[in-house]
């Protein structure tokens, strides 16, 4: 029996709190390349570059997920499209989740999606930055797969619930192989 997919939409309230504290430190570090003379050029480079850099990157992802109509996670029958961050993994069939779990990273939650193939979903990635995150990630945390659901209009105890329920309904279906 096919279901209603469910469809957890982008929270553009928390987007756009989010791009204005990411653009904010963006400014702070490009005025400190450009305009502080008082600092040093090792701390300027060193500090202001990859504040720029980083905070930069990170206010053009929320800027573009704000501007997308894209839902962040879409959870069916077949598995789950992860489209709620800047590293979304895409589309994960239910037979390639081998767990499914809370990290927390910092003070940071993330949902974990352990899958069979970890290469599969790096190599997809068309973007090099983005496969450089997901493989980090997964050395760092044993998947490429992780979901903060900071941008959802949920929470991640909820998240990881409705996973967790699907993912269990696509086994006791007896489409599981393993």
């Amino acid at each position: 029996m096919t279901t209603e997919p469910i469809i957890i939409p982008l929270h553009k309230g928390k987007l756009v709190s989010f791009l204005l504290g990411t653009a904010f430190l963006t400014i702070i570090g490009i005025w400190v390349l450009l305009f502080d003379r008082d600092i040093n050029s090792s701390l300027k480079y060193g500090v202001g570059l990859p504040v720029t850099l980083f905070f930069g990157a990170i206010a053009i992802t929320y800027f573009i997920k704000y501007r997308s109509n894209k839902p962040g996670i879409v959870i069916d029958d077949n598995g789950i499209t992860d489209n709620a961050s800047g590293v979304s993994a895409g589309f994960i069939p239910w037979a390639d989740v081998k767990r499914i779990y809370i990290s927390n990273v910092a003070t940071q939650e993330f949902v974990m999606i352990e899958v069979s193939n970890p290469k599969h979903y790096i190599t997809r990635q068309p973007n090099l930055l983005k496969r450089m995150m997901m493989w980090a990630n997964w050395k760092s945390w044993g998947t490429p797969i992780t979901i903060t659901a900071n941008g959802l209009q949920t929470f991640t105890p909820v998240l990881v619930e409705i996973l967790e329920d699907k993912w269990a309904e696509y086994k006791n279906n007896g489409r599981h192989e393993h």
